[in-house]
């Protein structure tokens, strides 16, 4: 109706749903918490105060008025107690203020149309910090402060490459949390990121893809399905000054801005240059039936793996009723935050069934591995050894696999066992006369269009070199062959291959 009695320009990006819930949200920060829910969350370990001071204002400047609560603390109270009153990010700051039982007025300025948050560090008279309760509080300042109002209203995070898991999984951006006020903009940063192969300057083909995902989960390599594709953030070689490594660094700024527009920055540290690429946020579409089809069948096999039968019963459900929705779109959010549901289940059972796993194959590893030089020593293989360090090294091994043990570390356990079977390879390949390289060349030589090589003809070069050299007798050449080919393979492939 709007659309053909006023305009065709609406804004459909924000359910009417989420404005309700704010404008109620904006409502209760003006109400003081109930007395008895106060006493029940109290910490009595802390300085306890009591604040006073008004909610919503006009004024630029505002009267807080603060004093300590004695009777409600269970904790020796300093002789000597100061506050400082902080405007949040970084702002207006009252300085240190002595303060009793006797209520203590301090002002505060404040900024036009906005909530001010305000943080309370508290002092004893040495100057050493002390915990408070409460140590902070908004005040909401001018009538547009509820336009201001605006928060973020998902997390936002971007999908990476988890080498410990072996898979892409979902990283939140620090500094974009849910919630967060967006005011005149927010900036998130991810650091540390790595490219995943070569970028040419000068071509298009070359392309560096970030997916940005945003929802309400936000934890740490989790499925990227439990939150919403925004879009890709893609880069191309075709402006970059140039050659851009695989395995170069790389760090993101992402901004956010009240009309829903985001900048992703990347800076390439190695090459001197950033990049930068707009998107517009934008309400997310539900998948296609094709889509959930996918991500039902991938979980389905998930499920099975783990032999949770009731898990599985209900994808099977779900995979059912996706031909039952038609084109409805409504349906088809209906069923995608179903799965979510069962997503979050089917997580949470397989990191639990993954430690058994990885610790027993850590375990039988190194097993195996002290078989070995057990055999080495019998055999009389040792002097081609120097044992001394071979002993010391698995030692230091057997500490660090009771530690990871202990932590239940998942990602520790997971080097381990790569670093026990790159010992247990070497220590075969010396005392064979470098018999394992010259398996292993073999086996990438049956494998090679299995490989996702960033130069197939100089890796084809290499290989049919390393297989000459063995038929010579020459396998004492081949461990640098074997490098260079390595370093050709994509980062997600180099653990197929021990030799590194």
């Amino acid at each position: 109706m709007l659309r053909e009695q006023i305009t065709e320009n609406l804004d459909l990006s924000v359910d009417p749903m989420t404005v309700v819930a704010q404008g109620a949200a904006l409502y209760a920060s003006t109400i003081s918490i109930d007395a008895n829910i106060i006493e029940l969350e109290r910490d009595k370990l802390k300085v306890q105060l009591d604040l006073k001071y008004e909610a919503t204002t006009v004024e630029k400047e505002e009267m807080v008025s603060i004093r300590i609560l004695p009777d409600k603390m269970d904790g020796v109270l300093p002789e000597i107690f100061m506050v400082d009153l902080h405007r949040l990010p970084e702002g207006f700051k009252t300085g240190q203020k002595q303060i009793n039982d006797k209520p203590c007025l301090i002002d505060v300025l404040l900024e036009s149309n906005c909530p001010n948050e305000f943080e309370i560090l508290a002092f004893d008279g040495m100057g050493n910090r002390l915990e408070c309760e409460p140590n902070r509080f908004t005040i909401l300042q001018g009538v547009g402060g509820v336009s201001s109002m605006q928060v973020l209203p998902y997390h936002i995070g971007i999908v990476k490459y988890y080498s410990a898991q072996e898979k892409e999984l979902f990283s939140p951006v620090k500094g974009l949390e849910k919630s967060k006020p967006i005011k005149s903009g927010l900036t998130g940063v991810a650091d540390g990121l790595k490219t995943q192969k070569d970028i040419r300057p000068g071509s298009a083909e070359d392309m560096i893809r970030i997916p940005i995902y945003q929802g309400d989960y936000h934890s740490e390599g989790t499925n990227p399905d439990l939150n919403f594709h925004v879009s890709d953030a893609v880069l191309s070689g075709e402006s970059f000054p140039k050659v851009l490594s695989s395995g170069s660094p790389v760090n993101l700024r992402i901004k956010v801005d009240a009309s829903g527009l985001m900048t992703v920055i990347a800076e390439f540290p190695t090459i001197e240059h950033e990049e930068m690429v707009k998107i517009e946020i934008q309400q997310s579409n539900p998948p296609t039936q094709d889509e959930l089809r996918g991500k039902v069948k991938l979980s389905l096999g998930v499920a099975k793996e783990l032999a949770d039968q009731t898990i599985s019963d209900r994808l099977l459900r779900l995979s059912g009723e996706i031909d039952d929705i038609g084109t409805s779109a409504d349906g088809r959010l209906r069923l995608m935050d179903e799965y979510r549901k069962i997503l979050l289940e089917l997580d949470d059972l397989e990191k639990k069934t993954e430690w058994p796993k990885l610790e027993q194959a850590m375990k039988e590893s190194f097993y195996e591995l002290e078989e070995l030089v057990e055999r080495i020593v019998v055999n009389g293989d040792d002097e081609k050894l120097n044992m001394d360090k071979v002993e010391a090294y698995i030692i230091d091994l057997r500490q660090k696999i009771e530690h990871a043990i202990s932590e239940q570390d998942t990602r520790l356990a997971k080097e381990l066992t790569k670093e026990v079977g790159q010992l247990d390879f070497d220590l075969r390949n010396a005392v064979t006369g470098n018999a394992m390289d010259a398996q292993l060349l073999r086996h990438i030589d049956e494998s090679f269009g299995d490989y996702h090589w960033k130069n197939a003809t100089k890796a084809r070069q290499l290989v049919n070199q390393g297989l000459q050299m063995a038929a010579n007798g020459q396998t004492s050449a081949i461990r640098p062959l074997i490098i260079e080919l390595i370093a050709l393979l994509p980062d997600d492939e180099k653990s197929d291959l021990l030799v590194g």
